[in-house]
């Protein structure tokens, strides 16, 4: 596996994490019981923040 490939690999792992936040944070009802507020922390929130940002600046450097 090549640099390239090892640092999109990483990439799509942290897109996946990401996809569980979707529904689930925009939805109040998409949990049983309470809100999302009641699920996420702001340890949670820092770190999709983190993975949103690496994800963007990889397409930022592609796209140019």
């Amino acid at each position: 596996m090549t640099l390239g490939e090892k640092n999109l690999s990483v990439l799509i792992e942290k897109a996946r994490v990401l996809d569980r936040y979707y529904i689930p944070t925009r939805y109040a009802n998409s949990f049983d019981v309470g809100a999302p507020a009641d699920y996420f922390d702001k340890k949670t929130a820092k770190e999709a923040i983190h993975y949103a940002e690496d994800i963007i600046a990889f397409v930022e450097k592609e796209l140019v």
